[in-house]
C-alpha cells in the first residue's frame, strides 16, 4: 500500500479546503491504483484544516493528522484520524481524535497532528500482544506547554514524551516524529525532533525508550545541530523532517543559503552521552 495526503484537497461538498488522504495498492498485475481510495475528508471541516499533511502507514493501520483544525473555537487545535483495513470495507474509520489535554480559551493551538507515525510492537518485553502504537507531534505554543509536546498512544492509553532540556534555545518540540527500530532488543524506539524559531540554523533529536510495557518512555539519547550554513538573517528550518531507518537517521534542513539546504544523516549508535557524532 502506499498512503499520500492532498492538505489542500477540496472534498465535495464541503465548500473549503479541507484535504484528504489517498490509497494506492498494488494489485494481482503489478500496477499501482492512483489514488482511488480517498480517506476521511467528509470528516474534517472548516476553513483549511490541512488534513493529509500528515500521514504514516504499518501493515493495517493509518494514521493522518490534520493540524490546522478548529476544535471549539481553538484555532489550529488539530486533531488526527485513525484508519484500520476491515475484511468488508478497504479501511474503516475516520472518527476523529483530539489532542487529549484539554485547551481553553486561545486563539491559537498546539497543531496537533503536525507529524504522525505508527508501527506495530510485538516483542516482549514490550508488548507482544501486537498492539499499535501512534506518535502524534504538537509542536506550537499554548497557554498549557510554551515548547510544544509530543505524545504517544499506546492502544486506549496516553502518554507524552517530555523534552530533557532546553538545548541550544530549540522548541517546536514534535515537529517531526518517528519510530525507530531498537536494535538491540529488536522492538521500537521514539524519536522526536524541536527546532529553533528564531534566525540560524539549529535543532535538536531526543531518543526516547522504555524498559517494559506500560512503563514511562524515557529519555535515552540527544544529538543537536547548530550553526548551519545559512544567509544572515535567514532561518534553516533544521528537522523540519526526519527519517529513521536500521542504523541510520536523516534530517531534512531545508531553507539555508539558496541552493544550500541540506540532509544530515549519522549512523546512530545509542550511547550514554548521546548519538554518535556525524
Amino acid at each position: 500500500d502506499l498512503v499520500v495526503g492532498a492538505p489542500a484537497h477540496r472534498f465535495i461538498p464541503n465548500s473549503h479546503n479541507t484535504g484528504t488522504v489517498f490509497v494506492s495498492m498494488l494489485n494481482s498485475l503489478g500496477l499501482w491504483t492512483q489514488g482511488a481510495i480517498p480517506l476521511g475528508a467528509e470528516t474534517f471541516e472548516g476553513v483549511n484544516p490541512q488534513y493529509g499533511r500528515s500521514v504514516a502507514l504499518d501493515g493495517d493501520v493509518i494514521i493522518a493528522g490534520a493540524p490546522s483544525l478548529m476544535v471549539n473555537g481553538n484555532k489550529g487545535a488539530g486533531a488526527v484520524a485513525i484508519f484500520t483495513r476491515g475484511q468488508f470495507s478497504p479501511w474503516a474509520g475516520n472518527t476523529p481524535i483530539e489532542n487529549p489535554d484539554a485547551i481553553m480559551n486561545e486563539t491559537q493551538g498546539s497543531n496537533f497532528g503536525t507529524d504522525v507515525d505508527v508501527v506495530k510492537q510485538v516483542v516482549s518485553p514490550r508488548n507482544p500482544t501486537g498492539e499499535y502504537y501512534y506518535l502524534i507531534g504538537a509542536p506550537l505554543k499554548t497557554i498549557n506547554n510554551d515548547v510544544g509536546q509530543v505524545y504517544l498512544l499506546e492502544g486506549n492509553t496516553w502518554n507524552t514524551l517530555n523534552r530533557p532540556e532546553n538545548v541550544l534555545g530549540n522548541d517546536r518540540f514534535g515537529s517531526a516524529v518517528r519510530f525507530r527500530e531498537d536494535l538491540e532488543n529488536g522492538d521500537h524506539q521514539a524519536i522526536a525532533c524541536a527546532r529553533d524559531t528564531g534566525t540560524g540554523g539549529t535543532g535538536s533529536v531526543y531518543l526516547f525508550d522504555q524498559t517494559n510495557f506500560g512503563q514511562p518512555w524515557l529519555p535515552k539519547a540527544t544529538f543537536v545541530i547548530g550553526d548551519a550554513d545559512v544567509q544572515p538573517g535567514s532561518e534553516a528550518v533544521i528537522c523540519q523532517d526526519l527519517a529513521a531507518w536500521g542504523p541510520m537517521l536523516a534530517i531534512a534542513a531545508p531553507n539555508g543559503v539558496p541552493s544550500q539546504s541540506a540532509v544530515y544523516s549519522n549512523p546512530v549508535i545509542i550511547k550514554s552521552d548521546g548519538f554518535e557524532e556525524p
